[in-house]
Protein backbone atom coordinates (compact mmCIF):
# COMPACT_ATOMS: atom_id res chain seq x y z
CA UNK A 1 0.00 0.00 0.00
CA UNK A 2 1.09 3.50 -1.06
CA UNK A 3 0.84 6.38 2.03
CA UNK A 4 0.14 9.38 0.69
CA UNK A 5 3.25 12.37 1.53
CA UNK A 6 0.96 13.79 3.73
CA UNK A 7 0.26 10.81 5.70
CA UNK A 8 3.70 10.07 5.85
CA UNK A 9 4.80 13.53 7.20
CA UNK A 10 2.18 13.64 9.61
CA UNK A 11 3.76 10.52 10.97
CA UNK A 12 7.45 11.11 10.39
CA UNK A 13 6.37 14.28 12.79
CA UNK A 14 4.59 12.57 15.18
CA UNK A 15 7.33 9.90 15.41
CA UNK A 16 9.80 12.56 15.96
CA UNK A 17 7.79 14.46 18.69
CA UNK A 18 7.65 11.00 20.32
CA UNK A 19 10.71 10.18 20.26
CA UNK A 20 13.15 12.33 20.80
CA UNK A 21 11.84 13.29 24.32
CA UNK A 22 11.81 9.89 24.86
CA UNK A 23 15.40 9.25 23.91
CA UNK A 24 16.97 12.03 26.38
CA UNK A 25 14.62 11.02 29.37
CA UNK A 26 15.87 6.87 28.60
CA UNK A 27 19.43 7.70 27.74
CA UNK A 28 20.24 11.05 29.14
CA UNK A 29 21.80 14.68 27.22
CA UNK A 30 24.80 13.81 28.39
CA UNK A 31 25.48 10.58 26.81
CA UNK A 32 23.79 12.03 23.86
CA UNK A 33 26.24 14.88 22.94
CA UNK A 34 28.93 12.40 23.81
CA UNK A 35 27.63 10.12 20.95
CA UNK A 36 27.15 13.00 18.89
CA UNK A 37 30.74 14.56 19.48
CA UNK A 38 32.65 11.03 18.50
CA UNK A 39 32.61 12.14 15.28
CA UNK A 40 32.71 15.78 15.31
CA UNK A 41 35.60 17.85 13.81
CA UNK A 42 34.27 20.83 16.22
CA UNK A 43 32.29 19.09 19.84
CA UNK A 44 29.24 20.79 20.59
CA UNK A 45 28.62 23.02 23.62
CA UNK A 46 26.04 22.40 26.35
CA UNK A 47 23.84 24.64 24.48
CA UNK A 48 23.09 21.55 22.15
CA UNK A 49 21.35 19.54 24.73
CA UNK A 50 18.09 22.36 25.23
CA UNK A 51 18.11 22.88 21.64
CA UNK A 52 17.56 19.22 20.99
CA UNK A 53 15.38 18.21 23.82
CA UNK A 54 13.08 21.29 24.17
CA UNK A 55 13.58 23.59 20.64
CA UNK A 56 13.42 20.32 18.07
CA UNK A 57 10.50 18.82 19.41
CA UNK A 58 8.68 22.24 20.09
CA UNK A 59 8.92 22.27 16.15
CA UNK A 60 7.86 19.39 15.32
CA UNK A 61 4.90 19.52 17.38
CA UNK A 62 4.73 22.88 16.18
CA UNK A 63 4.65 21.74 12.54
CA UNK A 64 2.48 18.73 13.11
CA UNK A 65 -0.68 20.55 14.35
CA UNK A 66 0.07 23.45 11.48
CA UNK A 67 -0.21 20.33 9.10
CA UNK A 68 -3.41 18.99 10.82
CA UNK A 69 -5.10 22.61 10.64
CA UNK A 70 -4.29 23.39 7.35
CA UNK A 71 -5.07 19.99 5.89
CA UNK A 72 -1.42 19.13 4.91
CA UNK A 73 1.89 20.18 4.20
Amino acid sequence: MVFPVKDTTIASLLAAFVTIPSAFAFNGVERARAQVNKGAAKPLGPWWGFLAKYIFTGVALFILVMGIVLGGI
